[in-house]
């Protein structure tokens, strides 16, 4: 399956992207303006999918003028329009969150639901909102998510630098062990069985970076590291 939290441009890639993935892959779309098929909970075998936002956007007490014509809409509500999806492997009960773009104003609204019992934002595993932005990961969203392991979707020196120091304070300050992708390259997670006794639910993480680096762009004599990246 492949998720598309919005539109911008970092998370849906190029037309052509969408292009090179066969008839059998599964694109769903938040809010259904595409020809795309509108993103609805739905489970496989082995796997749950629920959409925790959107959700009922009136209900939620939030503008839904901003959600009527992405072209018009700005940066900040173009993320706002994110949709947060919660995957969670039935044999293991690891879930994982991912956040998207969503800045503090739909954190808040995130963790009022969730605590009313609308919603439940709990997950060991969580990619930060905005790419470790500062104006997301708020303390009671990560206090409402409590994740073990959190993903910063970030490039290696992005000229946001992000994640912002601040937010790496924050996770700091629950313990929760921090990946960057700019830092550890791609991120693998293994869903294995639930056997009980891992206090990870069965997770395993694994990075991999410079796996297949030619052997020229290992020899960067301008690079501290000793590599050009």
């Amino acid at each position: 399956h492949i998720l598309i939290t919005h539109y911008d441009a970092d998370h849906k890639g190029a037309p052509t992207s969408l292009d090179s993935y066969n008839s059998k892959s599964s694109i769903f779309d938040c809010d259904n303006q595409t020809n795309n098929k509108p993103f609805v909970d739905f489970e496989t075998k082995e796997y749950q999918f629920q959409r925790l936002w959107p959700l009922e956007i009136k209900k939620a007490n939030y503008d839904t003028s901003t959600f009527k014509n992405r072209e018009s809409l700005t940066s900040k509500q173009r993320n706002d329009n994110s949709c947060v999806i919660k995957v969670t492997h039935k044999d293991s009960q690891t879930s994982i969150l991912f956040s998207g773009d969503i800045t503090y104003k739909v954190e808040r609204q995130l963790v009022a639901k969730h605590y009313q019992g609308v919603i439940d934002l709990k997950s060991d595993i969580m990619l930060s909102p905005h790419h470790g932005s500062g104006y997301s990961s708020t303390l009671p969203y990560l206090y409402a998510v409590k994740p073990s392991i959190v993903i910063h979707d970030s490039g290696y020196n992005n000229r946001f630098g992000f994640p912002k120091e601040s937010v790496i304070k924050r996770y700091a300050r629950y313990k929760v062990k921090q990946l960057n992708t700019g830092n550890h390259g791609q991120v693998i997670i293994n869903l294995e069985r639930y056997n009980g006794q891992d206090k990870n639910h069965g997770s395993s993480v694994y990075t991999r970076l410079n796996s297949w680096i030619p052997f020229w762009k290992k020899q960067n004599p301008f690079s501290f590291h000793g590599q050009i990246r």
